[in-house]
């Protein structure tokens, strides 16, 4: 009961923020945090929701304009350190945009959208190949897949993961076996 209290709370501070602050970091941020709490309690489309607005806050293009401080004749000390604060900002709106890519997947696989489940679980895969968790994104597409009764995406699926170098050994015995029930079928 009063997790449900402090989730109504964040909402309401986050109509605010996004009232007083619609492009802020920190939007997406309290966003990003909500849709973790929302998908813990199981409100899947509320966390669904929630994801979404985080990638298309972090995928979004800055406007191409001059700021006032950019027309100001700078030092090199203070162009640096604008750079700095630009690379902090790409980065941190990059790992915003991981976390919530995955997650994203994982509540519409949850909630038993699958083809959305699918969608979601390749554009991770696609924005992030390095990930830790591209294996077992590419295991539960294969279980999606499966699921619908697409078996030879199940397989290429599941491959992928008993491939990767990187895969932990119970992904890697659970894909193969996966894999043998789908070629079985």
């Amino acid at each position: 009961r009063s997790a449900q209290g402090k989730v109504e709370e964040a909402e309401a501070s986050l109509r605010e923020v996004r009232v007083r602050s619609p492009r802020s970091d920190a939007l997406s941020e309290a966003l990003l945090e909500m849709g973790c709490e929302l998908m813990r309690q199981g409100n899947l489309q509320q966390a669904i929701g929630a994801y979404t607005d985080v990638v298309a806050f972090t995928t979004q293009v800055e406007p191409v304009g001059r700021r006032e401080e950019d027309t100001v004749p700078s030092s090199w000390a203070r162009r640096r350190a604008q750079y700095n604060a630009h690379t902090r900002t790409v980065a941190q709106r990059a790992e915003m945009e991981r976390v919530a890519r995955f997650d994203l997947a994982v509540c519409h696989d949850m909630a038993g959208n699958r083809a959305e489940a699918l969608r979601a679980y390749e554009r991770f895969v696609h924005r992030f190949p390095n990930d830790s968790r591209v294996p077992q994104a590419y295991f539960r597409m294969g279980v999606v897949a499966r699921t619908m009764g697409r078996l030879e995406d199940a397989v290429e699926d599941f491959t992928h993961v008993w491939q990767a170098e990187a895969t932990p050994a119970v992904f890697r015995a659970a894909s193969i076996y996966q894999t043998g029930l789908c070629l079985e079928a």
